[in-house]
């Protein structure tokens, strides 16, 4: 994976950097990759949007003031506007991390991609994130402005630097506001809403670290995996009953980071009185983008001299901003959970079809089962093959 060069010079604005002299980050980096036994549990945060984004920093506020007292936030994010980068990384570039002071206590930007700045964070032991005397036991990205449903899940930035932190092994949720217009109402919304997810996962992993964190390949295939060769025992189905626990399994790979949470929350959403459900678990729905449209045209110059055409033709396509989307119907997926109004919550497997981490698709369609709020009842730790009514978290 690419390097960070960390520096003490400042960006544009009034962005303040840290004392991050090279002796002072030297020393860190040596005290971080002696032990790990003394490090404080954090939460990592970082988005596609930049980190000083509205709904990021709102994000991070709040979250540093609901989660438990010894968890520290961090934000690692990109410094510029990245929305749409996939999960495309650096490569053969030094990315410039700077520490910003003015947006609060360990935030920093990165000259990269979302998916660059997770690595970043927390990729090795120099990396960020440890140097700081801290070990991520979950990362959030987000929140972003427009919705990650469907397909987007494959264009997203803010995915990405998610899936990225899975890779490392760090267990990990994306979030998105499902409007392009930021109000007051709907970042609340968003922001309640996110808290509320985090604060389930962080009641399921505790604040230890992570077990697969640094991320370990070696003999780590779990109960349902398509490269373990307990699926097939597992797995089997007698007189309707599967023997293998499908809960467990999910929870297993979250804290793995072998899958994680996509939440969308719709504009307008608030959390409702009486224990009503806001939220629901869903599988990605069918959405299709528009087509770019044809913007410019340019026929090509015949030269005086010799009738040769040059240049050759110009042509110049663009998609709109936002983007035309069509939506079809298809019940328990996240575009009509969006549109119900309910804040949808889909698993999502981190590894690409046909990988030896990628889960069954037996197994994730059990993800789609709720609990009494709504949240995907795996996440509870105690519900499991066995229960026989869902519980809340």
């Amino acid at each position: 994976m690419p390097s960070a060069v960390l520096r003490s010079s400042s960006v544009r604005g009034s962005a303040k950097v840290g004392p991050w002299s090279y002796r002072a980050y030297r020393s860190r980096v040596v005290a971080a990759a002696k032990s790990t036994q003394d490090h404080r549990p954090c939460v990592v945060l970082s988005n596609d949007d930049g980190c000083d984004f509205p709904l990021l920093t709102s994000l991070y506020h709040e979250l540093r003031r609901s989660l438990p007292r010894e968890l520290e936030v961090v934000i690692c994010a990109p410094a510029t506007n990245q929305s749409a980068a996939s999960h495309r990384i650096t490569l053969g570039k030094k990315m410039r991390v700077t520490e910003r002071r003015d947006v609060g206590k360990h935030v920093f930007s990165v000259e990269g991609s979302p998916a660059d700045s997770m690595q970043v964070a927390i990729g090795s032991r120099c990396s960020v994130v440890p140097t700081l005397g801290l070990t991520p036991i979950l990362a959030v990205s987000g929140i972003n402005l427009g919705p990650n449903l469907s397909t987007d899940v494959l264009y997203s930035g803010t995915v990405a630097a998610a899936r990225e932190a899975g890779f490392n092994g760090v267990p990990a949720i994306s979030a998105s506001l499902a409007t392009r217009e930021l109000t007051e109402a709907s970042c609340q919304g968003a922001v309640t809403a996110t808290c509320r997810l985090v604060e389930a996962a962080v009641r399921l992993l505790g604040t230890d670290p992570p077990a697969n964190y640094p991320r370990r390949f070696e003999g780590l295939l779990g109960n349902g995996q398509r490269n373990s060769r307990s699926i097939v025992e597992l797995s089997e189905e007698r007189d309707g009953v599967t023997s293998m626990d499908h809960p467990k399994a999910l929870r297993d790979a979250f804290r793995s980071g072998d899958v994680m949470l996509n939440l969308n929350v719709p504009p307008g959403w608030a959390e409702p009185a009486g224990g009503r459900c806001s939220f629901t678990p869903t599988s990605l729905g069918l959405m299709q983008y528009g087509e770019p449209r044809l913007v410019r045209l340019e026929a090509p110059r015949v030269s005086h001299g010799n009738g040769m055409a040059s240049p050759a033709a110009h042509v110049e396509y663009m998609y709109s901003s936002p983007p035309n989307l069509g939506f079809h119907e298809v019940e328990g997926t996240d575009t009509m959970a969006v549109q119900a109004g309910l804040a949808s919550i889909t698993t999502l497997t981190n590894w690409p079809e046909g990988h030896p981490l990628c889960l069954q698709e037996k197994i994730l369609t059990a993800a789609l089962c709720p609990d009494s709020h709504g949240f995907p009842a795996w996440l509870s730790s105690s519900y499991s093959i066995n229960s026989n009514v869902a519980l809340s978290p």
